[in-house]
């Protein structure tokens, strides 16, 4: 899938159990899998997307041009390098990088920090990091220049041009650089998550090229490096035909490439230009384990990795084998999730889906969040759920939920392609110079996916659980603290946990299907007694019969998305210190209790192929909702807020996660070492008090439910002081009615 795609999957993994996604347009029957043969070619490449001009220059740079007015007035100007740390020869280890921030500090036509001035003056917050980014594979810069202005808008190309041929590499400025990528390195690799890194990457990338070239480097190059070195790095690597140039945003096209054509068209092409070597990751057989404790890391970890080829989506077949992984993960994800919510689970929370470390190489990922005294058991459950996918497979139940969901999250796409930034867009078009992932318009993609995810049977993505469940190229490993008290387990630990699933007794997994008909029989509407137009403000208030205030203001700033909040004087200011700790947890556990006759997991079923999501808090001198819905799911919405209102639930097994979740994140808090100094700081402006900073493990320990939800229902009593805000794209009598 599209870069811009697989981030919104990848968070929708996160967010699936809170935030449930919108039904499809397309009728039930027409997701069923007898379906026809597709009608799309499915060996045809897929076309570029019309609204985008590719081009390539005489002397090799490539470039893209897309007019997008999301957000007006500015453009996404990005200038990718085909060449990362995994091209430094052995005296230039963290050279890649170096040279990144040597760019900000002289070009030929801006001096000194001429970039940095120039970046300033047109409203941009710099960084070296912030403007750009070096990995194994390639360099990105990028600027996000005014097109209101076209002396600016035409100066913002010169420094691209400046950063692709004219750095000035100052002897001076890099020894004064030194200091500032050592500081960086320092403060990024001399943590818990550096330290670990350093072992984990070597670990992953195996006896490859790649584990030999950290983007970060050798310190001891970075301190010592002759100038030359940067230099030649410089000479060899930043040349027009590993070079392209993205240019998107509200601008007239033809004028864009015009500029570009002026600007870049004079760089030099290389007579003898050095290779651009491509460099695989080496495969392994079996699985290889890695256990690492460190003194300050805070939370135990399982991480499964296995590796295989990288292949971009060229053809809709493509897409139709990417869309069938991303239904094996969605229903994988949804088991995972139920076991994370019982009671007695092994891991806090757990979630799988596709990863990219090196170009060369993806990675089928699984990973858990553990308590250490179940790190076994966590690790066994983990390995058990792949092992159960693998022999038993799926149900139908589960496909149709999760063709439901993926569908939406294109759907989703689609409704949005007009609020689309342009930094998406400009990220997309990068992918596509270094990998050749395709560009197909949303339009094509989604017309596609509706034809073809009818179309994939249940064998096709059962078959997929072969891929995690594979031992070969897979690498599994645990991270978490170290204490002397309570070591972590061994690789041999690990190792025996995995070959021991394989003789368990399995039993397939059982489905439970739920009705969607949140409220059977909807409550009599409240009157609108008042209604009255917040002058200058575009703003509609309405006071309902029960003493409701509803402020609503209607935008076109998304097409597929409300807003809403809902609030109310009182929160846990309104409690003891004794009573405390119930006011401040209780809405977290009701969150992940469902509401009425809905379990969480029920009710996650019921929200299946809907886009709305309803979180009830509790604050310090407010309770309320937050929330938001697609425009087509505005009534469940609204049916989810009376629910909280009049038939919460507080369950036991929501209750023991929550807690077990607070109890490991504060057990391990004292490993942090910026935790002492934050408990300082809290004691010094607030003295002894419980109301603010972290609960102590005690208040945690003690936890009364039954009263933390008198608390909840006692602030939730009565909705006749609240004030609901609606923003977004809706109708204004259909949101009343529902009011």
């Amino acid at each position: 899938m599209t870069r811009w795609f697989k981030y919104l999957f990848a968070l929708a993994i996160v967010l699936a159990a809170c935030a449930p996604v919108q039904a499809p347009t397309a009728p039930a029957d027409a997701l069923a899998a007898d379906q026809p043969a597709a009608a799309v070619a499915l060996d045809a490449p897929l076309p570029v997307d019309p609204n985008v001009r590719v081009g390539v220059l005489d002397n090799g740079l490539t470039y893209y041009v897309r007019h997008n007015a999301e957000p007006p007035n500015r453009a996404e100007l990005w200038l990718a390098i085909n060449a990362g740390s995994v091209l430094e020869d052995d005296d230039q280890l963290g050279l890649a990088h170096f040279l990144e921030h040597m760019l900000f500090n002289g070009t030929e036509n801006f001096p000194g920090s001429g970039v940095v001035d120039f970046l300033e003056s047109i409203g941009m917050e710099f960084g070296a990091d912030v403007n750009a980014r070096t990995s194994f594979d390639d360099t990105v810069y990028n600027i996000q220049a005014p097109t209101n202005d076209q002396a600016k808008l035409t100066e913002s190309l010169q420094v691209l041009k400046d950063w692709a041929a004219y750095a000035t590499l100052d002897p001076t400025e890099i020894d004064k650089e030194r200091g500032v990528i050592v500081e960086e390195w320092r403060l990024r690799e001399q943590t818990a998550a550096g330290r670990i890194n350093d072992q984990l990457l070597p670990f992953i990338l195996g006896d490859s090229r790649y584990a030999a070239r950290l983007p970060i480097g050798d310190m001891d190059i970075v301190r010592n490096a002759p100038p030359e070195a940067i230099q030649r790095f410089y000479d060899t690597w930043y040349r027009p035909d590993l070079m392209a140039v993205v240019a998107v945003g509200d601008f007239d096209v033809d004028e864009m490439e015009r500029l570009i054509h002026d600007q870049f068209s004079d760089l030099a092409a290389p007579q003898n230009p050095a290779p651009r070597r491509v460099y695989d990751l080496p495969s392994h057989a079996g699985t290889r384990y890695l256990v690492i404790d460190d003194p300050e890391e805070t939370g135990t970890r399982l991480t499964s990795f296995t590796l295989h080829p990288a292949k971009p989506i060229l053809t809709a077949g493509d897409l139709r084998e990417d869309a069938t992984t991303d239904l094996f993960y969605l229903m994988l994800n949804s088991r995972l999730d139920e076991i994370a919510r019982r009671a007695d689970a092994p891991f806090l929370a757990a979630g799988s889906g596709s990863s990219s470390l090196v170009r060369p190489a993806d990675a089928a990922v699984i990973s858990a969040q553990l308590e250490e005294a179940k790190a076994l058991a966590g690790t066994e459950a983990i390995v058990t759920e792949i092992e159960r996918a693998r022999r038993f497979g799926f149900t139908e139940g589960e496909l149709e939920r999760a063709r439901q969901k993926l569908l939406n999250l294109y759907e989703r796409l689609y409704n949005e392609r007009n609020n689309t930034d342009s930094s998406d867009y400009a990220d997309e078009y990068i992918d596509n110079y270094f990998t050749d992932e395709a560009i197909p318009s949303i339009e094509l993609t989604y017309e596609i996916v509706q034809e073809l995810l009818p179309l994939i049977t249940l064998d096709e993505v059962n078959a997929k659980a072969a891929v995690l469940a594979d031992n070969d190229n897979r690498v599994l490993y645990l991270t978490g603290p170290r204490k002397d008290d309570t070591p972590l387990p061994s690789e041999d630990d690990l190792a025996n946990v995995v070959d021991n699933v394989e003789s368990l007794d399995l039993e397939p997994y059982v489905d439970t299907e739920v009705s969607a008909d949140l409220i059977p029989n909807p409550p009599q509407p409240a009157a609108i007694v008042a209604e009255q137009e917040l002058a200058g403000l575009g703003v509609t208030e309405i006071t309902l019969a029960n003493g409701v205030r509803v402020l609503l203001k209607p935008t076109d700033f998304k097409d597929d998305q409300v807003l809403f909040n809902a609030v109310s004087p009182g929160g846990s200011s309104l409690v003891s210190d004794a009573d405390f700790p119930e006011a401040s947890t209780i809405d977290d556990v009701v969150d992940q209790s469902g509401v009425s006759d809905y379990s969480a997991d029920d009710l996650a079923k019921a929200l299946t192929g809907k886009t709305v999501s309803v979180t009830p808090y509790i604050r310090e001198l407010t309770e309320g909702f937050d929330g938001s819905a697609s425009p087509a799911d505005l009534e469940t919405l609204f049916q989810l807020v009376h629910l909280y209102f009049t038939a919460p639930r507080a369950d036991e097994p929501a209750f023991e996660v929550f807690r077990s979740k607070q109890l490991t994140e504060l057990t391990n808090r004292a490993q942090d070492p910026n935790a002492a100094l934050q408990d300082a700081l809290y004691a010094a402006m607030y003295g002894d008090t419980i109301r603010r900073g972290p609960l102590p493990v005690e208040a945690i320990e003690n936890l009364d439910l039954a009263r933390g939800f008198e608390i909840y229902q006692d602030r939730f009593a009565n909705a006749g002081d609240f004030i609901f805000t609606f923003t977004g794209n809706f109708d204004m009598n259909a949101i009343k009615a529902l009011a």
